[in-house]
């Protein structure tokens, strides 16, 4: 590492020991105050959060609209928060579970498992959940640029017993781990450029990753669901489901778990991070 890679390191490790030397009260006012601060002072990609809440959402008022972008701030400060304080943080939570035994019958069927999720909720949590109950997972992630904050988030993630793979991996590494009966997850709900799957979400077709679906059809690995929601008093929603289309070809999997996706941002629209350019690329054949 760099000078200035090995600082990152070492500073993101002091301030992740003084998050987890203060108390849970004072960790949620400082994400409240982070979020307050980011949404006045930090206006990168807000013009384009806003929009895509706008597409997703025409039907609500530009105060409606507003107030889901300044909550998506509270929720992804909050979540970098308690993230940075892993793992004492995760202590403070308690987790209501829903489709446990789905994932446990996936996970007996011995094909290895598909763990499809987006960027809502406290995916970060989810991860450390599955780690602490001793789920065989390894998550697909992409490299920091900065191989210090790339080091300290593999370790935080790490620290609960799950793997990391990078998005540069071959295809090969993450075959193998469905060939070892584990779990691989995957976030995919990224645009996927001209080459991805142009599925609807929220009307509007969206390029998105292919990856799951060509997964699942090389392998037969069964495939879930998952997500983790915010439902106040310190207390997360794990929901678990199956994904099952109704036909076994890519375009109708990346279809279904993206429609799936949709339906839990419309339960919580401030708990997705809306930066993302979702809608970026066009599908040509809609437009010849």
């Amino acid at each position: 590492m760099s000078l200035t890679e090995t600082f990152t390191y070492v500073f993101l490790n002091l301030l992740s020991k003084w998050f987890q030397a203060i108390s849970h009260t004072n960790r949620n006012r400082i994400g409240d105050t982070l979020a307050r601060f980011a949404f006045r002072w930090i206006p990168k990609r807000q013009d384009e959060a806003l929009k895509n809440i706008q597409t997703a959402f025409p039907e609500k008022s530009m105060d409606d609209h507003v107030t889901i972008l300044k909550q998506c701030y509270r929720s992804f400060m909050m979540n970098a928060v308690h993230f940075l304080a892993f793992p004492k943080s995760f202590h403070n939570f308690e987790f209501n579970v829903e489709g446990k035994e789905i994932l446990d019958r996936a996970l007996a069927k011995k094909r290895g498992v598909l763990f499809i999720t987006g960027h809502c909720g406290a995916w970060e949590l989810l991860i450390a959940w599955l780690g602490v109950n001793k789920y065989p997972f390894e998550g697909v992630a992409a490299q920091q640029r900065n191989l210090g904050s790339n080091k300290h988030f593999q370790e935080r993630r790490e620290f609960f017993g799950v793997k990391h793979i990078f998005r540069s991996s071959s295809v090969e590494t993450m075959i193998g781990t469905l060939k070892s009966k584990n779990i691989l997850g995957i976030v995919s709900d990224q645009d996927a450029g001209p080459k991805g799957a142009f599925v609807s979400f929220f009307g509007k077709n969206a390029s998105t990753p292919k990856g799951p679906a060509v997964f699942h059809l090389k392998t037969g690995a069964p495939m879930v669901f998952g997500t983790a929601f915010y439902e106040g008093q310190n207390t997360f929603h794990i929901h678990i489901q199956e994904i099952n289309p109704k036909t076994n070809d890519s375009d109708t999997i990346t279809q279904t778990f993206t429609t799936m996706l949709e339906n839990k941002i419309k339960q919580y629209p401030s708990q997705y991070f809306w930066f993302h350019r979702r809608w970026k690329s066009v599908d040509k054949h809609q437009t010849l």
